[in-house]
């Protein structure tokens, strides 16, 4: 009975995540081209991943080729995020520039990989624990957690 009521709870979720879909690592490399902003595989020594802004406003995006399934799209959506929100900061930023400027990358990752609605459909659905969303969403736990408290803070699900 419990995996007839999983099963049901699937399909309804399935239904109504279309309307507010999170989007996919395909989805976030078609969304990265197709605004203009090249993704890089470069060997990194101390980051995972960043992104550059160069001086006439063009985006660019370098990932270590060692990233991987729920990594490599965190990082690709965060460092998005940097793009898409023109949310950049240097050596030289004060603290308080380079919060913000991560704190808006974040944002925006929040919004694409774990879209509220779809967050809420999913906890509806039957999925409660954070290990059980983390992975439903294909995201880490600790993003997952973020997440959950940033849209605690701004408004309630």
């Amino acid at each position: 009975m419990k995996h007839m009521k999983r099963s049901n709870n699937l399909q309804n979720l399935h239904n109504r995540e279309k309307r507010n879909k999170p989007l996919s690592t395909v989805a976030l490399y078609e969304l990265a081209a197709k605004r203009g902003v090249p993704v890089y595989s470069f060997p990194l020594n101390t980051v995972p991943s960043l992104s550059i802004m160069d001086e006439g406003g063009s985006c660019s995006i370098a990932l270590s080729p060692k990233l991987k399934g729920k990594e490599e799209k965190l990082c690709l959506a965060h460092e998005l995020g940097h793009c898409v929100t023109g949310a950049f900061y240097n050596r030289n930023s004060s603290g308080a520039v380079r919060g913000k400027s991560e704190y808006k990358a974040n944002k925006w990752a929040f919004y694409q990989l774990l879209p509220p609605k779809a967050v809420e459909a999913a906890v509806e659905g039957g999925f409660t624990r954070p290990s059980e969303l983390a992975e439903y969403f294909g995201v880490p736990e600790e993003f997952l957690q973020k997440a959950i408290d940033y849209y605690a803070c701004v408004k309630p699900m």
